[in-house]
């Protein structure tokens, strides 16, 4: 793969969906999100065991902080929370 383009933040939203595309995700925002550069991703946790997987996963090679959460609409027991992954300052020294 040739060289990614650089960009201040990427945004993303719903794209925990099925597991076998788990990793495939998390190889593709590992491309892009290096030294500053943050992912923001707009999620609903639907599934407790897969998004558990995900956010393991994820903390392997990001910090994932919780920037934002909107109080559960009517008929739905959580609501949207953003999340920032920035490259875990490990994996950016064996970058």
């Amino acid at each position: 793969m040739e060289s990614a383009p650089v960009f201040d933040a990427i945004i993303a939203s719903d794209v925990v969906y099925y597991d076998y595309l788990i990793e495939p995700l998390l190889e593709t925002i590992r491309v892009f999100v290096k030294g500053e550069v943050g992912f923001f991703m707009a999620h609903l946790r639907r599934w407790k065991k897969r998004d558990a997987v995900f956010f393991r996963r994820a903390k392997k090679y990001f910090d994932v902080l919780m920037v934002h959460t909107d109080p559960p609409v009517t008929g739905s027991r959580t609501g949207v929370s953003i999340y920032r992954f920035t490259a875990r300052r490990r994996s950016l020294e064996a970058s």
